[in-house]
């Protein structure tokens, strides 16, 4: 499958991540992280990461 597809996919995944959290009632802390990654091209792998941090209080 194409890059563009996968970090569309891991993208949705971690927003429904966070929608579900909040009907739950978890808190947002528990979503936050660092998650590493390899984005490969057709010439050269990069290394990458998403990083997810709570800003503020408010629910």
């Amino acid at each position: 499958m194409t890059r563009n597809f996968w970090l569309a996919f891991a993208l949705t995944a971690a927003l429904v991540g966070v929608g579900l959290s909040r009907q739950t009632g978890e808190s947002s802390q528990s979503f936050a992280g660092r998650w590493d990654l390899t984005v490969q091209t057709p010439d050269r792998t990069y290394p990458s990461w998403i990083e997810v941090t709570q800003n503020g209080s408010a629910p």
